[in-house]
């Protein structure tokens, strides 16, 4: 499944609301700590977004 990558530049001006729901609609798995800080969110989604270009490098990598 493809989904948008978000930068933390971009993640920055939504919501807290608008990060739950980008959570969720990536399927996030990594835990908020606080989920009252936007920071938190932020973070949450941006470690998701890395797991996943590692995950997807390494497949990459073993078709070569």
């Amino acid at each position: 499944m493809t989904h948008p990558r978000y930068t933390q530049q971009q993640l920055k001006h939504k919501s807290i609301a608008r990060l739950k729901q980008i959570y969720s609609e990536i399927a996030c798995t990594v835990e908020v700590i606080d989920k009252r800080c936007k920071d938190a969110w932020i973070t949450a989604i941006a470690r998701a977004n890395a797991s996943y270009l590692l995950i997807k490098t390494k497949k990459d990598c073993k078709m070569i």
